[in-house]
């Protein structure tokens, strides 16, 4: 062991936050050992709702496919009180991505896909396999691993990603505080066949004083996933949970439905908890095992999904000498600011929900009504539950802004008609799949200095930070195709990329591979950026750039 070299790094545990995190580090180039205490994936899992944050990186590692074709298209989550709706957020509304909706698939398949992927890619998972023990030795962990015959093994591995559930041994081992509290109401799951009035787009959770009745339709005649606060008898003893006990919540919705039958049923409890921080050194938590919350929404697994895409490409960088390890403190500063935000409003949407007995139930029911005559009110709550409205503004690892946008937020993908190619383009297509992407957005500069301004930015960009970064221009200019000789140049005359257009103005984006904005400017300019590169990125990494070119500053007529 004390010769076996340093494995980059070992995932702990393979549900679909781990399996995420093994796919891009897969497609990053990062070398993992991917372990789970388990045999094979759970039949029964609690998650099934997959929104559209969560599409989107699956189509980056080329399996959404799959998952459409699986899945339960749902648009609408309807929230109903004292048998009315009351709030109906629709998904089909979601702009500037290719999945304005939510999929229901069984958390089982989902798992099953990524795996599937993974095999294709030559990944081979250590099954019943435990993490007993790791020993910090500075550079690199000592971590003991359990096999199911007994036999234990004692690994180097330089770091190690814990997503391994709300009973995570990673952050038991790290000795990370879970802070938070247990409601007082456990949840039943079940896959059931229901014969349900409302249509099979819609995902509906509903409550009349007296506990919360949850339906999502899963992919088949009939099938739906049920989730609902435990009933209790009249001496408040937990109601052991059968189809009949079904059918008595049921009625919780006030709709005509019957239950016909069921799977097997799963009793759990719930709380509302996070880590105080997702690293300690070299141990980081991702997914569950730094955050859980109520399933309100169905934000959980998607959440993990986010943690995943998020530490990937910043390990990625680190493990690649293209970044200093510091940019590793942005995943805790950055994912524990959105888990926050998740954990409080579910609370607060499953609290709401609930309210037993309680005077303010009527003042609850009008607050929703009046949500939903707000358009603007529900699309803010729809992007925030689709995990795209999420941002990482004023985090200290982002930076700056232009037109509508800020460092943190999510690049808008916007469609616009591109004058070279002659055909629709989305801004997606102008991104890298694994580097950062510097876009330049020129608009209302038609002139030879600001062909030549953006030529020498994107040289300058290249020579000094080519391993980092791809580069991509758009203007307004049609001459461009004879100005700028590059491939990667797209003309936007109708300025439908109006949240990037600053007009009169170049500009400067910084799209992370997670496509977040890392940095926003206008005007361009390359010292300002540099200095950001340098402190978000490190000084490490430009030896492995070569010598810095000489610095210029744009002039723009």
């Amino acid at each position: 062991m004390m010769n076996s070299p340093i494995l980059p790094v070992l995932i702990v545990g393979a549900g679909p936050t781990g399996l995420t995190l093994a796919a891009q580090l897969q497609r990053l180039g990062v070398p993992f050992r991917l372990i789970d205490k388990h045999p094979s994936p759970l039949i029964l899992s609690k998650a099934a709702a997959i929104h559209a944050n969560s599409l989107e990186i699956f189509q980056q590692l080329g399996i959404s496919d799959a998952v459409l074709r699986e899945g339960q298209r749902v648009d609408i989550l309807d929230l109903r009180t004292f048998y009315r709706d009351r709030l109906a957020l629709d998904f089909s509304l979601l702009e500037h991505t290719d999945f304005p909706f939510m999929i229901d698939l069984s958390q089982y398949r989902t798992e099953q896909l990524l795996i599937d992927h993974l095999t294709a890619q030559g990944v081979t998972l250590d099954r019943e396999v435990v993490l007993q023990s790791f020993r910090d030795l500075g550079d690199h962990f000592e971590a003991t691993v359990q096999h199911q015959d007994g036999r234990s093994e004692t690994w180097r591995v330089r770091w190690i990603l814990g997503c391994d559930g709300v009973n995570s041994k990673v952050r038991e081992i790290a000795n990370l505080p879970f802070e938070g509290a247990a409601y007082a109401d456990d949840w039943v799951l079940v896959d059931a066949e229901l014969d349900w009035p409302l249509p099979r787009n819609e995902m509906t959770f509903s409550s009349d004083g007296q506990g919360i009745f949850g339906v999502f339709p899963l992919p088949g005649e009939r099938q739906y996933r049920v989730a609902y606060t435990q009933n209790r008898d009249a001496d408040g003893h937990p109601v052991t949970p059968d189809l009949a006990d079904i059918q008595a919540s049921l009625t919780r919705s006030g709709l005509p439905g019957k239950a016909l039958s069921a799977g097997k049923f799963w009793t759990f409890d719930l709380a509302h908890k996070q880590a105080a921080s997702y690293r300690r050194g070299r141990a980081f938590l991702v997914g569950d095992a730094g955050h859980v919350h109520t399933p309100f929404g169905g934000q959980g697994m998607n959440l993990g999904i986010g943690d995943a895409s998020n530490l990937a490409w910043k390990l990625a960088l680190v493990e690649k000498g293209l970044a200093d390890e510091r940019l590793l403190d942005s995943y805790s500063v950055e994912r524990h600011t959105v888990s926050r935000f998740v954990i409080r409003t579910t609370h607060l949407g499953a609290s709401a929900m609930l309210m037993r007995g309680s005077r303010f139930a009527p003042l609850r029911d009008a607050a929703m009504n009046l949500i939903q005559n707000f358009p603007a009110a529900r699309r803010f709550l729809t992007a925030s539950l689709s995990q795209l409205g999420h941002s990482y503004q004023g985090t200290p690892f982002v930076q700056g802004h232009a037109a509508s946008l800020a460092g943190g937020d999510r690049a808008p993908n916007q469609q616009f008609f591109d004058g070279l190619s002659q055909r629709y383009t989305q801004l997606n297509a102008l991104l890298s799949p694994d580097k950062h992407t510097l876009m330049l957005v020129s608009s209302g500069l038609d002139n030879l200095a600001s062909h030549r301004t953006l030529l020498a930015f994107k040289e300058q960009a290249l020579a000094d930070y080519g391993q980092l970064l791809d580069v991509s221009i758009v203007t307004t200019d049609p001459t461009a195709r004879a100005a700028l000789p590059t491939d990667r140049v797209w003309i936007d005359r109708g300025r439908k990329l109006d949240q990037y257009h600053v007009p009169g103005k170049l500009s400067a984006y910084l799209v992370r591979p997670d496509q977040h904005l890392a940095y926003a400017h206008a005007p361009a300019d390359w010292l300002h950026l540099e200095a950001f590169l340098r402190r978000v990125y490190g000084n490490g990494q430009r030896s492995r750039f070569g010598p810095v070119a000489t610095p210029f500053e744009p002039q723009f007529a």
